[in-house]
This record gives structure tokens, sequence and C-alpha cells, in this order.
């Protein structure tokens, strides 16, 4: 696949969400929970939940992300002391450390 949508089963979908597949970078709802601090940037960021996802499957972030959680890198990160070793707090801490958060994006109709 070029692109995978994933939402929580808890969601409610009430009208086509076809959007989110021209979404052109990965992308992941943010949670409305207060912010941390990011040990690799020093700097105040908002934790991502992943009720919903834009994936573009790319097995070389996928290897790195692997070597990451194997080598113990993202170990000390905010989002996995709060989370635990779940995938949402690994995976908030693997995008913390590899790329900026952009900010919201809305879709007005």
């Amino acid at each position: 696949y070029d692109v995978v949508v994933m939402l929580d089963t808890d969601m409610l979908v009430l009208d086509s969400c076809d959007e989110l597949f021209s979404v052109p970078v990965y992308a992941q709802s943010h949670d409305p929970a207060p912010e941390v601090t990011s040990t690799h940037s020093g700097s105040s960021i908002g934790r991502l939940n992943s009720a919903a996802k834009v994936i573009h499957p790319d097995p070389a972030v996928l290897h790195e992300f692997l070597s990451m959680v194997h080598s113990g890198v993202l170990n000390d990160a905010p989002m996995v002391r709060f989370f635990g070793f779940t995938i949402q707090g690994l995976e908030d801490a693997f995008w913390a450390y590899r790329s900026k958060r952009l900010g919201m994006v809305r879709f007005d109709r």
C-alpha cells in the first residue's frame, strides 16, 4: 500500500474521510493532554495520540524505529515514561526524536 489510514475502533466516522488518504506526510492525531518536555530538543511538545494516523509505509523508517527501540535510545523519552513501553509511547518518542511537530491540520468544508 502507498498510504494506510488507521482509526481506533471507538471512533465513529460520520462522513467520508477520503481526504486523509491525500495527506502527503506521516500524520497522527494530537493528544489533548498537557504537553511534555522533549529530552531530545529541550522544547515543550504536545503528545501524539494513536486514535487516528496516516502512514506512508517505508521499510527504512521501520528499520530506524526498530533499531531505536532495540538499542534503548527511546527508553528515557517523556512519552515512554508516561505511557510505558506501549506502541503509543514508543511511536510518539520516535517521531518526537525524528521529526518536527508541524502543528494542527484542519479539514474545513
